[in-house]
């Protein structure tokens, strides 16, 4: 037995909690009164994640978490993550890779740490994981600085460069780990600063 439940009489719908420690699959769904089965169906339990969209949180600095500082509003990423699918997941590593103004550094896979932005944390420090229930749409934010300025405008001093990178977001079930392509293009402007625009790889 998997997850089981009491349901009273007259309840016509329920929730069963299965967390996110599961393996993926078909399962069956038995009705008991007593130790007698009065129905069986099955169903499928099996989480599909898609990047649905990647932005700039210095573009968007009203999305960012709430007592974000200026300093990470400038550097970081907001992900939105959707699960298309009929089961729980949770994503629990961010990497970036390419030709982002500061990649992610190869200590976070020596060190075990997610790269992703703890909401529930006050110290700013990484999640261990973020669930992302079946049919819901979650904000995950970095917490690596992909997009540092000061990395940025090193990279402005080729005006017009660019370059691709890569996201890498790892989830506890394998079969949902994600890889999206990105270009990007640094834009030196008369202020002496740096604008980036990323779009998704053709």
């Amino acid at each position: 037995m998997f997850a089981q439940q009491t349901i009273e009489s007259g309840v016509s719908q329920a929730t069963i909690s299965i967390g996110t420690d599961y393996p993926p699959g078909e399962y069956d769904v038995i009705g008991l009164a007593g130790e007698e089965t009065v129905a069986t169906t099955s169903l499928s339990i099996e989480p599909d994640l898609e990047l649905t969209e990647l932005r700039l949180a210095r573009n968007h600095p009203e999305e960012m978490y709430d007592g974000a500082r200026e300093s990470s509003i400038e550097a970081e990423a907001i992900l939105s993550v959707t699960n298309q699918g009929s089961g729980p997941t949770a994503v629990t590593a961010l990497r970036f890779d390419g030709d982002v103004p500061f990649p992610t550094h190869e200590s976070y896979d020596e060190s075990g740490e997610s790269g992703i932005y703890d909401p529930e944390n006050d110290y700013s420090g990484d999640a261990e994981s973020i669930p992302i229930p079946a049919g819901e749409t979650v904000l995950v934010y970095s917490n690596t600085l992909p997009f540092l300025p000061v990395n940025a405008r090193a990279k402005c001093d080729s005006v017009g460069r660019g370059g691709e990178f890569t996201v890498r977001l790892f989830a506890t079930h394998d079969v949902v780990t994600l890889t999206r392509e990105y270009a990007i293009h640094y834009l030196g402007t008369d202020s002496d600063k740096c604008e980036i625009e990323i779009e998704e790889a053709k």
